[in-house]
């Protein structure tokens, strides 16, 4: 039988007469297949979701729903898109054949049922399926590697990119930085030397008066201390972000090194500061002491920001509909074993809809629109954590929120 050796293929019998089911039933009983029966094609198409058979047979001629209805209804979904369908029939013409195949059968066999001729049916029709399968996992594969590679192209981009611009950045902004220090000292000689001038001159010209008047000179000095005490600020926030930047694409660094990952996690936020403060997002950090880790910390970056940036849209969509909500991600590290780091990443969006749950790290796959993305974040932080010998799996909880745990081995360099 062409199944995987571990596995059982389902087969299952759509049959309205009793007798034509026992024969069917006599045919298969010693074959090692899982056999359940249908009477009609209602009750066929809910064990089609209860049981997700590899094999299908149906008479055609049935009361109520017929065979080829039966077959239009399940070939329609996508879920069943492999499930072979093979037609029991007592039509012999080509127009019939032509009609069934194109209503979507797989193939056909004409009753009354040879039982040779059954089982050859059957061990074809399962060959084709497990083809199939292997022809999804190839597609799977090549998708990944094509998304793997989109984004390896990307982040080489960005990182000349970011070359290009922290260079040009880091030079005006540490020379306004180190010159703030000396404005700061001059303007307090000056301060003092207006000082000095009132001592002596407690009585200065009318000319003077007024133009201290216009001025204001008071306003001014205290003012001017407070301006240049946010210049600072400014350009110190500015070298940091100038920092993370270079961390984060690992310019002038081997790839492979011993990291923190906390640290990882505080400088790739540093990075989406600005949209967590623009749509008021809270961030929660639930730090534990964690030994650090021999990793490549550039993909652990990219893995870490497609989910912080996956989580900041979903909020985003929530708040859309609802615009008292407060957003909120909750960041928690732990060390459940020995040789085992957790990072959990929790949002509080809508969740993760039970229909797409098991596509959300297939490459390619959106539910956002047309331009807003291509499918490829969590899919890449998939691939990207898999490759560190670790894993990444999500827990929705529909209305409150969604999960995503990285579970990494701590690695020490070769």
């Amino acid at each position: 039988m062409p199944q995987d050796s571990d596995t059982v293929a389902t087969l299952l019998i759509i049959e309205d007469d009793p007798i034509q089911a026992m024969l069917l039933n006599h045919c298969l009983e010693k074959e090692t297949y899982r056999t359940i029966f249908a009477k009609d094609g209602p009750s066929a198409l809910t064990m089609m979701r209860e049981n997700k058979p590899d094999l299908v047979l149906c008479d055609w001629i049935m009361p109520g729903m017929t065979g080829i209805e039966v077959c239009q209804k399940i070939k329609s979904n996508p879920d069943f898109a492999s499930t072979i369908f093979i037609l029991l029939t007592g039509k012999s013409s080509l127009e019939d054949q032509v009609f069934g195949l194109e209503a979507g059968a797989d193939d056909f066999l004409n009753k009354p049922v040879e039982k040779n001729q059954l089982l050859a049916r059957i061990h074809a029709g399962l060959r084709q399926k497990q083809l199939y399968k292997q022809l999804q996992t190839t597609n799977k594969e090549l998708k990944a590697a094509q998304a793997q590679l989109i984004q390896t192209k990307k982040m080489s981009s960005l990182s000349k990119v970011v070359a290009g611009i922290a260079h040009e950045i880091n030079n005006p902004i540490s020379f306004i930085h180190g010159n703030i220090r000396h404005a700061q000292g001059y303007f307090k000689d000056l301060l003092a030397l207006i000082e000095l001038f009132r001592r002596t001159y407690p009585e200065p010209p009318e000319e003077v008066a007024s133009f201290i008047e216009e001025i204001e000179l008071e306003y001014i000095t205290n003012d001017i201390p407070q301006l240049l005490d946010s210049m600072e600020n400014g350009s110190e926030r500015v070298r940091d972000i100038i920092k993370s930047l270079r961390t984060f694409a690992g310019l002038d660094e081997s790839s492979m090194k011993s990291v923190s990952l906390q640290e990882c996690i505080d400088n790739t936020l540093s990075l989406v500061e600005q949209q967590l403060q623009g749509d008021d997002i809270q961030i929660v950090r639930k730090y534990s002491d964690l030994p650090r880790i021999h990793c490549n910390f550039r993909d652990i970056n990219q893995a870490l920001m497609n989910i912080f940036t996956n989580a900041i849209d979903v909020i985003k969509d929530k708040k859309q509909t609802d615009s008292a909500f407060q957003g909120c991600i909750e960041i928690a590290t732990t060390q459940p074993k020995p040789n085992v780091i957790n990072i959990s990443i929790m949002d509080n969006g809508n969740g993760v809809d039970a229909e797409i749950f098991e596509k959300i790290f297939d490459p390619f796959f959106t539910t956002k629109q047309v331009g807003d993305g291509m499918g490829l974040g969590l899919s890449v932080a998939y691939r990207i954590i898999q490759d560190h010998q670790g894993q990444l799996f999500c827990n929705s909880y529909p209305s409150v929120g969604a999960e995503f745990v990285i579970s990494l081995p701590i690695l020490v360099a070769d």
